[in-house]
């Protein structure tokens, strides 16, 4: 019993952590995409176009985790902010591809480098081993956690 006492400890510390470093850092994402002028969605969204010419709906929303019709409101406010077009694929006039703009390939390369000034300052104090071990156990836990969205 002594047991499953300091374990349930341990969970419940887990959770309010994760908790409080999750609503942490989306408050933290959100600021900086208020400083570009952009929605939380649409800065995730200029992000997950890496160094691609372009994505089609489904592509985009599936790397968001998100339903077709939501990509397609965040697409609208990216191509309204000239951010993003679409486009017809020649191949196949049925799908929409959607580039960036030159507009939204430079505020996405503003918001990289801004989000990598942020996690340089936020490891400045931390010595490499600490910020490995960290990275071992938040990819631990995001496996497992995958394994079980998976398994549902």
């Amino acid at each position: 019993m002594h047991k499953n006492n300091d374990s349930d400890k341990l969970i419940e510390r887990l959770i309010i952590l994760t908790r409080k470093f999750s609503c942490t850092c989306i408050k933290h994402e959100e600021y900086l995409a208020n400083n570009f002028g952009v929605s939380l969605a649409e800065c995730r969204s200029l992000q997950m176009f890496d160094d691609l010419r372009y994505l089609t709906a489904n592509g985009l929303a599936e790397r968001m985790e998100l339903g077709v019709s939501r990509i397609t409101r965040i697409v609208d406010g990216l191509v309204k902010k000239n951010l993003a077009e679409r486009t017809t694929d020649p191949k196949d006039r049925r799908v929409c591809l959607i580039s960036l703009t030159n507009e939204g390939k430079n505020l996405a390369n503003k918001l990289h480098s801004k989000y990598m000034e942020e996690y340089r300052n936020l490891i400045s104090n931390l010595n490499p081993e600490t910020i490995n071990q960290a990275l071992n156990v938040f990819q631990e836990l995001f496996a497992e956690m995958e394994h079980i969205k998976n398994s549902k």
